[in-house]
Order: structure tokens, then sequence, then C-alpha cells
């Protein structure tokens, strides 16, 4: 039996079987489970029927701002009620000045920080403390019927979610499995149910989410394929997501995501010809960082410049922290929050017993959920 599971957000129910054999599951960790931690059983659908229909070797004619802009209009004509969630980076920021330089209204922008500490402005809330926050102060009054809602996700809410004493439930259903995690699509409806007030008062609820960027892969003979990795979603893709739109990767305008494949495409062929592996060029933080970010996209640092902030290196207990601001967040709660790091580490104790072949590293739990690959598309050479 082949064991699918979706990122689409609006099949989070998974309504439709091709046959009586084929099982599709919101969640990643469930879909792993049933498998019995059998990687080869599972298959990592995302968009694909809208996907297949493209010619991926053929670049859509329109040019990317103008494609930018029509998505944010049909965004607009689907939805009675538009939330962009806002982090400061390229991504979102780009997304919130194609809204900016069409005049179309945003109902609500949200930006969200984490803490177990409550300290939210400390380096791993430079992002959002440094770039997004300050942002939409400069300009508030451009958008004076636009809602700003800034979320500081600290140590009751920490609290609130390590009371669960099921941490299978913890790890599976609420899709969570790294401290920083609780700062997810994911889990904010958990958090704070009052994000789903328009939905109470009638209103079709459309979450903007800046995803995706594209990634390719290179193959032996110089082709360029367009690839889609799961980890990259994961953290989004639980039913509580299931208001989800992502800005740039979508079933309703696919030839947007397409076109960025090719923008990235290009840019490898002039810059990076004798590129084969592509890997290190997506690293973060790494040595082309910046320039990935700024690949079709327009980063917060064009607008506003209030210097850099540097992540040190994780080491020993921290090395396998998904990324630089979990390390961080983990760092604050083993010293100044012990109650909190004692709680989360006690998770992994029981995970490491229960759910080892879902990891790439079977000796131990930290070493990151196992990648799925949906399918891949041939861009050409």
């Amino acid at each position: 039996m082949k064991i699918y599971w979706e990122a689409d957000p609006k099949l989070y129910h998974f309504p439709s079987f091709q046959n009586t054999s084929l099982r599709k599951f919101d969640n990643k960790f469930k879909a792993l489970r049933e498998a019995n931690g059998k990687i080869s059983r599972v298959k990592f659908c995302f968009f694909e029927e809208a996907f297949d229909k493209l010619d991926w070797t053929k670049e859509p004619p329109d040019d990317w701002e103008t494609m930018l802009l029509t998505r944010a209009q049909q965004l607009r004509d689907t939805y009675s009620y538009l939330r962009l969630f806002y982090s400061g980076g390229a991504d979102s920021h780009t997304a919130l000045l194609t809204f900016l330089k069409a005049g179309i209204y945003i109902d609500e922008i949200v930006v969200f920080q984490c803490s177990p500490i409550d300290k939210f402005y400390d380096i791993g809330n430079s992002e959002t403390a440094n770039r997004a926050i300050p942002y939409l102060k400069l300009i508030e009054k451009e958008i004076p019927k636009t809602k700003i809602t800034i979320l500081n996700i600290g140590s009751k809410h920490f609290q609130k979610l390590f009371q669960e004493k099921n941490f299978e439930r913890w790890f599976i259903d609420k899709n969570i499995w790294d401290i920083r995690s609780i700062a997810s699509i994911s889990i904010l409806y958990y958090l704070f149910p009052e994000l789903e007030d328009p939905v109470g008062k009638g209103q079709t609820l459309g979450d903007i989410i800046g995803e995706q960027k594209p990634r390719l892969r290179r193959g032996e003979n110089g082709t360029y394929y367009a690839i889609h990795l799961d980890n990259l979603l994961t953290y989004n893709t639980s039913k509580n997501a299931r208001y989800n739109e992502y800005f740039y990767t979508s079933s309703n305008y696919p030839e947007l995501h397409l076109k960025q494949n090719h923008i990235l495409k290009r840019y490898l062929k002039n810059n990076y010809s004798d590129m084969y592996d592509l890997d290190p060029f997506y690293k973060s933080p790494g040595p082309y960082t910046k320039e990935y970010c700024a690949i079709a996209r327009r980063p917060c640092w064009n607008n506003i410049d209030l210097g850099k902030f540097y992540f040190p290196e994780r080491k020993g207990i921290y090395s396998w922290v998904g990324n630089k601001k979990g390390y961080y967040a983990l760092k604050e709660a083993q010293n100044y929050n012990p109650e909190i790091f004692k709680k989360f580490m006690g998770q992994f104790e029981y995970v490491e017993t229960k759910f080892l072949k879902y990891f790439n590293d079977p000796t131990q739990a930290q070493s990151y959920i196992l990648s799925l690959f949906g399918k891949e598309y041939n861009l050409g050479k």
C-alpha cells in the first residue's frame, strides 16, 4: 500500500481517494507512523495536479512584477478577510510591497516572535525586531485601515504547550518537534484562537504565507530540475493551517511558481555555470544567502538598514537544532527557564524511544526529520 502525505492545506481532510489502497494524511509524522518509518512507502505530493499541466521547459512570458500583482489581486478577490504573516524576510517583504505598490488592501498584518523567557528583542528575534516591526512603523500611516498585530509567544505559551502529558499526541497531532516550531502557523491558532475570529463573523479567511522559494537541482548533463522538499513546509501543514495561501506557490496560479524557478535557473546559468552541486547555494546562513534571498525578491534591507545581526555557530547539545533561531530559543530556556528546558528535553527522551526511525540519524532523534522530495520537473538546460 502506498501512503501519501500532501502539503496542500486546502486538502487537509483528503476527501479524494485514487483507489482503496491509497491513504492520504495532512501530517507527515502520521504518514511515517502508518508506514512504520519506511520512507520508501511514503510519497510527498505538492500541488501535482496543477503542476503536471504546465510545460516546465517554457518560462511564462509575463514579467515577474506583473505576475506578482496578478497574484495579489487574485488573493484579494478570493477572500473577504486577507491576513499577511510578515517576518521582515525577503519572501514576506516582497509580498507586502506588492500589495502596497498596487494599493490592494490587506485586512491584517501579523508579526510573531518567540522567546521562552519573554525576551522578544534579543538576537533570536532579530529579523522581526530589527526589520519587520520598524518597517511597519514606517508605513503604518500609509495603511491606516490595516490592523497590525504583534504576537509574542513567551513563557506562558510554552507552559501551556508543555502541560501536555501525552508526548506522542504533542509530537504527532500538533506537528511540532523543535522548540522554535511553536512559533509556526500550525500552532498559532491553538495559542491565539482569536485569529479565527473572522471566520466566526462569516468571512472567508486567507492567511498569506511567504512561501516558497524556488529550489533546483542540476543533473550530470547540465539539465536543471525544479524540486520540492517537504521539510520546508512541515510546520505549516497541519489542520490548524487550513487557511494558508502560499503567496508564490499555489494550485490557483502555478505559473508564478514556474516563473520564479526559471528566474533562478537563469541566474545560476549566468553566474554559476560551472556549479552542479547546488545545495551550498541554498544553505542558510552561508556564502550565497544574500544572493539567494534577493533572486525574484525585494529584501527588507533595501528599505530599512538597521545593521547586521550575527548568529554564532551551534555547538554541543545545540548542534542538532534545525535553525539558529531555534538555537537561541533552546539556549535561553536552558540558561534562564530550566523548567521549560527540562520539559522540552523530556519530550525528546520520549521521542527517542518511539520515533527514531523517522530521523536521518537513527542514533539520535535530534538529527532532523527524514526529508521527502515531491515530484521534480524538468526546466531544461
